[in-house]
């Protein structure tokens, strides 16, 4: 019996391998980069501290502002308000936080 085997086209199969290594590489790295990123805007040091600065301040606002029924007492406190929501507001632009809760 006789056997009978194609010439195989080792330089093809060198190149695709090649190739598909060099894009896997470069998706592995893509991926940690832009993973990198998006999770690195939480590691800016002004950014948390402005955040935490909001929230002590927001609680001293309920505390002052807000009767037994959740209600404001005045306009002032209703203009302090506003002013809080800008803050918070400006600090999502500044830090790029997406849908961050107060």
């Amino acid at each position: 019996m006789e056997h009978r085997f194609k010439k195989v086209n080792h330089d093809g199969i060198k190149c695709s391998v090649i190739l598909a290594t060099k894009l896997f590489l470069s998706f592995f790295i893509l991926l940690y980069f832009g993973g990198r990123l998006v999770v690195g805007n939480k590691d800016i040091p002004c950014c948390h501290e402005i955040w935490k600065d909001l929230g002590n301040d927001l609680a001293d606002w309920r505390e002052r502002c807000l009767d037994g029924d959740h209600e404001i007492n005045s306009s002032c406190c209703q203009a302090e308000k506003e002013y809080f929501e800008e803050r918070r507001r400006s600090h999502r632009q500044m830090c790029f936080y997406e849908g961050t809760r107060s």
